[in-house]
């Protein structure tokens, strides 16, 4: 299994990585993100379930948020 994926197109990437339990770690991007720190946050976040856990939770606020506006 490949220990990083990552698709370019035209307005932005897709990037994946796997994670402890059978879990996927995915990114969708702008086309103007910067790809190299993506790979390094993806890795870390996969690194250890509970990194995982936190974004996963950071994200879920954020979206609470935008939602309650």
């Amino acid at each position: 299994a490949p220990a990083f994926v990552h698709l370019q197109a035209e307005r932005g990437a897709l990037l994946a990585v796997p994670a402890p339990g059978d879990l996927l770690v995915v990114a969708v991007t702008d086309a103007a993100v910067n790809v190299g720190l993506v790979r390094l946050e993806l890795r870390r976040v996969a690194a250890h379930p509970l990194n995982l856990r936190l974004v996963l939770d950071d994200m879920l606020l954020r979206y609470a948020r935008l939602v309650a506006r």
